[in-house]
């Protein structure tokens, strides 16, 4: 087959949509299995296909235009390993004579399934899907059986009706579910459909090939039109919120020596049912961390745990002198903020120029500063004291305000010794920031002096001397004392650059130049030359290359591609990298953030051609942009927040996500409380000042906040912040100042909140029956009533130090034991519009209809017999009820039950809460109390920050990519953690403040 010119034209224009526009996740890029197929439909026509493979676990979308400007989605599939067919153009036959009235198009829904046989003595199957209604995994049990010829086929695909199911067979039996959970209206609707045919799918197998192909949608009628693809690959799918992508749990589950194989299932959050999510227990890239801590989960080579996400504070480099086109780029930072450049050091807000003549030297400059504040330089000197300095030599500061010293030791009769810069070292290709060690060692080539016989008597200058012998590369160390000597030991002959007496590296001339390091006593030689080598957090290291540009990181005693680190140039202990990248970027836990999210609310020119230098052991950045009149230079300053308590209104989870949200501006936030206090830990490289040097102590300034103490100069710092009472809500951002100069960035938001008292009824109610003769013949209190006092306490420490919301809880009736008897259970199907069926009166059910705004029969029933205007939310604790929501759906009356707990929120600001204690031991297997309490405070949550689970996807703030079981809105579905999550996050907090304004502001104060 061979295309037509148009058609070859269509797939070189093709080809660019498809690397514009289908991205790269993991090193892994979705290709083409076959560019182009002919494939017969069933109207005889031609379609020209581009055929590709899906990865499983892996949710792509396709969509198509004729003009790349306009895209509409064609359609969206979840990979399952099968061929995807997507035609790019279509040869239509003759039309018949009489061409027959079309019929409507019908509709697809996708559906992946995986379907394995159940372990349980009554047989069945055990389905795992992604939940049409909510994103998430669904596992049921069904009583069909796949039978014998399910072996053989490993993926099967089938239409029927509405229902295109692709469906992965594992032969392996599992376990069932003790129960299946409550099912939504579309999952509902899709199972059953999937039941009905389940016969036919067991007849249809033994006839199925084991590659399933989608049946192509249309294509374009003309062979001359235009059709463009263009297709997004979603890896970050996670359908049974467990934390880890079901591509990595398709990959775990296919490779039977993987250590997470037998925890392989993307739809089961819990396969091993031992009440601990799977991903608490995986360890995916088999490094030897478990996924929640891996600073990177796919990575073997990032094998550290992770560590908190830091945003930074930039100050520009102020009070710079005009420099030398050869002098003005900086050349290191430290942990202390200082920054070197040749001539002097920027410190604490101003520029120190270095004093660079000294007794017998002059034009000392530097090149390297140590931990210990020392500066070391070269500098020409005057060995023959004719006041003409001629020759090269290292020099030292004892500090930026010092005058510069010569290095070197005097052997007496044999002349001195004194070390001499390498061509590597005087041009600058050396790492500045590993020169000087913090023990003020050093690697230098020594040169002896020798004086020769003077010409006279007495001696007059120049005094001759002579250079003598070869230049042997030694370790230096400078003098430990006032007026001390110098020491030096023997040094192996590539060495330059050091951390340690037992690690260091440099250059092997004698081996092609590839850098060679030794650490201890294993050498590691790596395939290129390296400037940098850095300490990772596991004690591992990674090199920049020279040329070309990429990194390398060690393992198993040989360097290797640095992997998802491939573009870092250095590395601080936390684990954040600085990236070889244009715009600058930052590498944090396995994510890359461009540096202006990283450093939030940076100004424009400072968002525009400029390098990410270095950066320090502790993490702080050396900023330049080199732009002609226009240079700019930035200290960059980590900072990062952390709760005292957990769950006391710091919001530094948000920022890890993929999708913060708009709120949250790519900052850390901290709830302020109007009339109150909140006290955090602030976390930056602030170190105090001593009397000889400048430390980078951080003012704290905000409006209307007050902050105990004001300075930070320690690395870890307890302030306490406080708001005057009566302010109104509002938001505003922490200004750090560095010896009286504002940083140009904003890394922390402050969200001063009012505080508010929050009014809430608890209705208990007992469910009674009558007679016709309207005699009570049943009553069903709740068997689970909180006490006002437990309920007020558990509410007020999740929503009091988060939103400054307490709550002032109304028993109704206020007696204990005492309940509100209603006769509601009166539902039938013409309540709804439907004939009668499954609703009918005394069923037990408390129908809900879903929407905040309708109320149903027996929901104005309950509110009829029992509701308090006075509070802004009003609590149902049912006794006798299952709760059921209730909706249409296609034409169909669906129900979902099993909920514990369902809120109306605005305008109804109504919870309905299910009292029976069967409705927490059966599922949830806890302490009764405790769940109904978490219920109260969960279901309250849905009245102020409105519907949706953000493990589900849903919600004010979805947050995906970070663990959901700490959040107070996660599902009841699936698996949580031993103690409820609390966590309240920044957007939350925002729709709150609305809900508060609306409903608690408004009202009429006593």
């Amino acid at each position: 087959m061979k295309p037509c010119p148009s058609c070859i034209r269509l797939l070189l224009r093709l080809t660019l949509i498809w690397h514009l526009t289908l991205g790269h996740a993991q090193g892994r890029d979705l290709v083409p299995e076959r560019w182009m197929e002919d494939m017969q439909a069933v109207d005889g026509s031609v379609q020209r296909c581009l055929i590709f493979r899906t990865v499983p676990g892996v949710n792509y979308r396709v969509e198509v235009s004729n003009d790349l400007v306009g895209w509409l989605p064609e359609m969206e599939i979840y990979g399952l390993g099968q061929e995807i067919a997507a035609p790019l153009v279509e040869f239509m036959p003759p039309p018949p004579t009489e061409s027959p009235e079309p019929g409507p198009p019908v509709s697809s829904i996708f559906v992946s399934l995986t379907m394995q046989p159940s372990s349980h003595g009554s047989g069945g199957t055990v389905v795992s899907w992604r939940s049409l209604d909510s994103g998430v995994a669904v596992v049921s049990r069904i009583p069909e059986q796949l039978n014998a010829n399910w072996l053989s086929v490993p993926l099967f695909a089938q239409r029927h009706d509405e229902y295109q199911l692709f469906v992965m067979h594992r032969p392996l039996a599992i376990s069932p579910p003790t129960q299946n959970p409550p099912l939504g209206f579309r999952d509902t609707a899709m199972l059953a459909k999937l039941q009905e045919r389940f016969a036919d799918m067991n007849d249809a197998v033994t006839e199925m090939e084991n590659r399933a192909r989608l049946a192509p949608f249309p294509a374009p009628v003309s062979p001359t039109s235009r059709r463009f693809l263009r297709i997004h690959a979603d890896w970050g799918v996670d359908s049974d919120e467990d934390g880890t992508p079901d591509w990595m749990e398709h990959e775990a589950a296919a490779d039977p020596s993987h250590p997470d194989h037998d925890l392989g299932d993307a739809f089961n959050a819990d396969v091993d049912q031992d009440g601990q999510e799977d991903d608490q227990q995986k360890d995916f890239d088999k490094d030897g961390i478990l996924n929640p801590e891996d600073a990177s989960s796919e990575d073997m080579l990032v094998n550290w745990e992770r560590s908190p996400s830091a945003r930074y504070a930039v100050f520009d480099l102020v009070d710079l002198p005009e420099l030398p086109a050869g002098d003005k780029v900086p050349l290191h930072v430290t942990d202390d903020g200082k920054v070197l450049f040749k001539t002097g050091v920027w410190s604490y807000g101003s520029f120190k120029n270095l004093i660079r003549v000294g007794p017998r030297l002059v034009d000392a400059k530097a090149f390297a500063m140590g931990a210990s504040g020392r500066i070391l330089g070269s500098a020409r000197v005057d060995f023959d004291d004719d006041e003409y300095a001629e020759s090269g030599s290292i020099v030292y500061w004892d500090n930026f305000r010092a005058e510069p010293r010569i290095v070197e030791i005097d052997m007496g009769n044999m002349g001195i010794v004194h070390p001499i810069a390498s061509y590597s070292l005087s041009y600058g290709f050396l790492d500045p920031g590993t020169m000087l060690d913090a023990s003020d060692r050093f690697f230098c080539g020594e040169r002896w002096i020798s004086w020769l016989e003077p010409l006279n008597d007495p001696p007059v200058p120049p005094k001759p001397y002579e250079q003598k012998g070869e230049i042997v590369n030694r370790l230096w160390t400078l003098p430990q004392g006032n007026n001390g000597p110098p020491a030096k030991s023997s040094a192996l002959p590539y060495a330059t650059n050091l951390i340690s007496d037992s690690v260091f590296w440099g250059l092997d001339s004698s081996n092609e130049g590839k850098l060679t390091l030794k650490s201890g006593q294993v050498t590691w030689v790596a395939d290129h030359a390296s400037r940098r080598v850095s300490v990772t957090p596991s004690g591992g290291y990674l090199a920049s290359y020279i040329w070309p540009p990429g990194a390398a990181m060690t393992q198993g005693g040989a360097w290797k591609g640095a992997g998802e680190l491939k573009d870092a140039i250095e590395m601080s202990r936390q684990g954040w990298a600085i990236l070889n990248s244009i715009p600058p970027k930052i590498w944090m836990n396995g994510h890359t953030l461009p540096f202006e999210s990283a450093a939030p609310g940076l100004p424009s020119n400072w968002t525009r051609s400029f390098d990410l230098r270095d950066s320090s052991p502790a993490g702080n950045i050396l900023v330049y942009s080199g732009q002609g009149p226009d240079d700019r230079y930035g200290l960059a300053v980590p900072i990062h927040i952390e709760d005292v308590e957990e769950n006391t209104g710091v919001d530094s989870v948000s920022i890890t996500s993929s999708q913060p949200g708009s709120a949250v501006a790519q900052k850390h936030w901290i709830m302020v409380p109007s009339g109150g206090e909140n006290t955090c830990v602030f976390c930056s490289t602030a170190s105090s000042s001593s009397e000889t040097e400048a430390g980078t102590t951080l003012d704290l300034l905000a409006p209307n906040t007050s902050f105990t103490p004001p300075t930070l100069w320690e690395e870890r710092q307890t302030v306490k912040l406080s708001a005057p009472a009566n302010l109104n809500t509002s938001d505003t951002t922490v200004r750090f100042s560095l010896a009286g100069q504002e940083a140009l960035s904003k890394p922390v938001g402050l969200k001063i909140m009012k505080k508010r008292t929050v009014r809430l009824t608890v209705h208990k109610i007992a469910t009674i029956r009558k007679d016709a003769g309207g005699n009570v013949i049943s009553r069903n209190p709740p068997n689970v009533v909180p006490t006002k006092e437990a309920l007020e306490n558990y509410l007020n420490k999740i929503y009091g130090p988060q939103i400054n919301a307490t709550f002032d809880v109304v028993m109704n009736p206020p007696q204990a034991g005492a309940f509100v008897d209603i006769d509601w259970d009166k539902a039938t199907g013409a309540d709804f519009g439907v004939p009668d069926g499954d609703i009918v009166p005394g069923d037990a059910k408390f129908q809900c209809r879903t929407g905040d705004d309708n109320l149903s029969s027996e929901e104005t029933i309950l509110r009829g017999g029992a509701y308090d205007p006075g509070s802004e939310i009003n609590a149902y604790l049912m006794g006798g009820a299952k709760i059921n929501l209730v909706s249409e759906y296609q034409g169909r009356l669906l129900q979902k039950g099993g909920n514990y707990g369902y809120t109306k929120g605005e305008p109804q600001n109504v919870v309905y809460i299910d009292g029976d204690t069967d409705a927490f031991d059966e599922f949830l297997n806890r302490d009764p109390a405790a769940e109904q309490l978490h219920t109260f405070a969960h279901e309250i949550g849905h009245v102020l920050f409105g519907a949706g689970h953000p493990d589900q996807g849903g919600g004010q703030a979805p947050l995906p990519g970070t663990r959901h079981s700490d959040r107070l809105m996660v599902s009841g579905g699936g698996v949580r953690r031993p103690d409820h999550g609390k966590l309240v996050v920044k957007d939350e907090w925002d729709k709150a403040e609305d809900w508060l304004v609306q409903f608690v502001d408004s009202k009429i104060q006593p």
